[in-house]
């Protein structure tokens, strides 16, 4: 029973292009490539820790509360 194989795949792809800056067709390999490991993925590019409250719980249950609020692609902030 794989999450990454029904329709959340679109909720974590919409969710992660807002909160990632990442363009839908690189968050489908992600998801694709990697499936539940794809938020360990995504949160090594680009992480902001208010960012973690708007996650679904399926997403935020393993982010680490101390994780850099550093990013480094453009486009990421959503609250802009």
């Amino acid at each position: 029973m794989a999450w990454w194989e029904n329709s959340q795949k679109q909720e974590v792809a919409s969710i992660c292009t807002t909160h990632f800056g990442l363009t839908e067709k690189e968050v489908q390999q992600c998801v694709n490539s990697f499936g539940s490991d794809c938020n360990e993925r995504l949160k090594l590019q680009t992480f902001k820790v208010e960012d973690v409250e708007d996650l679904p719980e399926f997403l935020r249950k393993d982010q680490a509360p101390m994780m850099p609020s550093v990013t480094h692609s453009e486009g990421v902030d959503a609250r802009s």
